[in-house]
């Protein structure tokens, strides 16, 4: 249906020889399981010091993926939470890991696992942070931490393996911490990068002092020489700095006017270090004096943080297209994201006449196509930009879809997605994109503030109509048995209208919304027409005269519906966390989200003949859950 509305790491070396994994294989299951779209963002990638063949992701999604093959596969963990933003792992007892969580909308703190990520407890008893951005490990007594959020929080101590935290902040005169680091020699000497550069604690954060002589802005990372602790890098908005005494002073040492998002020293090599920037992967082989940038396929991903681990072997971490690798020293790149379904997926539609080709949009990754039901996926190239929020397939004629994207009007396929033109209009992020049952050379799209309606396939776009300022028109619904009867969808004051002229006049539709509602989505029922369910921030609503009165049946967050084709009464909901179904017109719920995690479901589809529902999540790829 509808769309609701990168990080460098660079990371471990592989064996001389790897064998990559055979072709996935069904999975019999009674919950939802996804298998792709494989990529996504990844913001921290850790190494076991133990075991340098297992490396953990994680994602911003919520979740941490670990490789146990240098990265060939990769498993999705037992962790549910908000965004992960670092990982830090007990370099004694390995399998004890740790992760910094939490974004603008929840609140952060840290988690842990003692079996190496199967299963993870909430460990942030007495912390109060919104997001930890920085996490690490006393090498000496792996029961000490030290941890920073990025909100303003300042820095925190646990003494007891995260069991308990407490704020030490004594002399850290800008709490916004970017990013920490430990002196591996003398860990009692702890690094923070804070908004207003790099604060130093040498009594294991008791007390900090500011050393930014010489350094300008804030930190966005911290790197540490493990050879040479006097040597720490550090990268900001518009550099990356260096220091080879300890803090006491600064200089500039590179990537002038780049926005370097991380630091990593090569632990074999000090000579070698990796950076991430706003415009690729850059490398020095001489401690920094000098930069080479190095994107290749990764061009178009901004980076953010870095690991190294060995000179000519390593994984980098996107903010959109997951971890890829090099096995060079940097010089080129290749996805390795076998597993790591971790996708921002925005939207998802069918086609109806082969019900296993399925279409999902994402945010940042592209358009990606399934012709096996979602047990692998393919990406869509040809022409297709890679921020893709609503999708439709021409119901008569299967391989012409359309895509709405990011930024600039819709795309569109007639050979099933192997190449796309631009059809218009200039300049829109368009919000949905519905073709006509009964004439599928009308086509509508929702963008901010205005629609657009075309007769003839997209290749002119007249106005669609329906016009207010500012708000985001999510979703249209055509009547299946009169074009001329459109449903809209917006997220803002206008709630749902309908226009029974195609488009010449609407009429906004009030009687039994209580006042104003936002509108996430819409669905018809196929075999009733006059059955519409409406997804709201404020509940769940319904009208059985095709608009004219609506009920309320619930006070739950609604963003996303889909009615049998069949029977009017049947109905499945993404009810915030995951996904509910009624078999009585919406008076009661049962949820159905084994397996489905704690993600944000942002589109469904139903295959035509009920067999498989579909679920795009943000930060989990696409879901599939087989019906009884």
């Amino acid at each position: 249906m509808r769309f609701v509305p990168r990080h460098l790491i660079v990371a471990i070396a592989l064996p001389a020889s790897l064998t990559w994994p055979a072709a996935k294989q069904a999975v019999a299951t009674s919950g939802w399981v996804s298998f792709g779209p494989e990529g996504g963002k990844v913001l921290a990638l850790a190494v076991d010091p133990a075991m340098p063949s297992t490396i953990y992701a994680g994602t911003g999604g919520g979740n941490v993926f670990k490789s146990t093959d240098s990265g060939a596969t990769w498993t999705r963990t037992g962790l549910i939470a908000p965004e992960v933003h670092a990982i830090a792992i007990d370099p004694i007892t390995p399998t004890t890991l740790y992760a910094g969580v939490g974004s603008l909308d929840y609140t952060g703190g840290v988690y842990k696992s003692t079996d190496g990520g199967v299963t993870w407890l909430s460990s942030s008893h007495g912390m109060a942070a919104q997001m930890v951005d920085g996490l690490v490990v006393d090498p000496s007594n792996p029961n000490i931490l030290y941890s920073g959020d990025l909100y303003g929080g300042g820095a925190w101590k646990s003494t007891n393996g995260g069991s308990n935290w407490v704020a030490i902040n004594d002399g850290l005169t800008n709490k916004s911490v970017t990013d920490m680091v430990i002196d591996p020699v003398s860990p009692a000497t702890v690094y923070a990068g804070t908004g207003q550069g790099v604060f130093k604690s040498t009594d294991s954060g008791a007390t900090w002092v500011s050393v930014h002589t010489g350094f300008t802005g804030s930190v966005n990372n911290l790197a540490i020489d493990p050879s040479n602790p006097q040597v720490l890098y550090a990268g900001s908005t518009s550099r990356a700095y260096k220091t080879i005494d300890a803090g006491a002073s600064w200089h500039r040492s590179g990537l002038e006017n780049r926005y370097v998002m991380g630091l990593s020293v090569d632990p074999a090599n000090s000579q070698t270090v990796y950076a991430g920037t706003i415009s690729g992967v850059a490398k020095s082989a001489d401690a920094g004096a000098t930069w080479s940038i190095s994107n290749g396929s990764l061009f178009n991903y901004p980076d953010f943080p870095v690991l190294a681990t060995e000179s000519a072997t390593a994984f980098a971490g996107t903010e959109a297209a997951g971890v890829y690798r090099t096995l060079d020293g940097g010089a080129s790149w290749g996805e390795a994201n076998d597993g790591l379904a971790a996708t921002w997926a925005t939207s998802v539609a069918i086609d109806l006449s082969t019900p296993g080709t399925v279409y999902a949009g994402t945010w940042g990754s592209g358009g990606f196509k399934t012709t096996d039901g979602g047990l692998t996926w393919s990406k869509l190239r040809g022409g297709l930009p890679e921020g893709v929020l609503a999708l439709s397939v021409d119901p008569l004629a299967p391989e012409t879809v359309y895509a709405g994207s990011e930024e600039d009007g819709v795309y569109k396929t007639t050979d099933g997605g192997a190449h796309w033109v631009h059809t218009g209009p200039d300049g829109f992020g368009v919000y949905s994109v519905a073709s006509d049952p009964l004439n599928p050379e009308t086509v509508w799209l929702g963008a901010l503030s205005v629609t657009r309606k075309s007769v003839d396939g997209a290749r002119h776009w007249g106005p669609g109509g329906l016009s207010y300022a500012f708000a985001s028109f999510l979703d249209f619904e055509i009547d299946p048995t009169d074009s001329n009867t459109v449903f809209a969808c917006s997220g803002s004051y206008l709630g749902v209208s309908k226009t029974t002229n195609g488009g010449g006049t609407w009429k906004t539709l009030r009687n039994g919304f209580g006042g104003t509602t936002t509108c996430f989505d819409l669905a018809i029922a196929p075999s009733d027409h006059l059955v519409v369910y409406d997804g709201t921030q404020l509940g769940f609503f319904k009208t059985t005269d095709g608009g004219a009165h609506w009920s309320k049946l619930n006070n739950l967050y609604v963003t996303a519906v889909v009615v049998d084709p069949t029977d009017p009464d049947t109905a499945w909901a993404a009810i915030y966390p995951g996904v509910s179904k009624t078999t009585d017109g919406g008076f009661t719920w049962e949820p159905m989200n084994d397996g489905l995690g704690n993600f944000h479901v942002t589109s469904l589809a139903l295959a035509p003949d009920r067999s498989r529902l579909y679920a795009a999540t943000s930060g989990g790829g696409v879901f599939s859950f087989d019906q009884p």
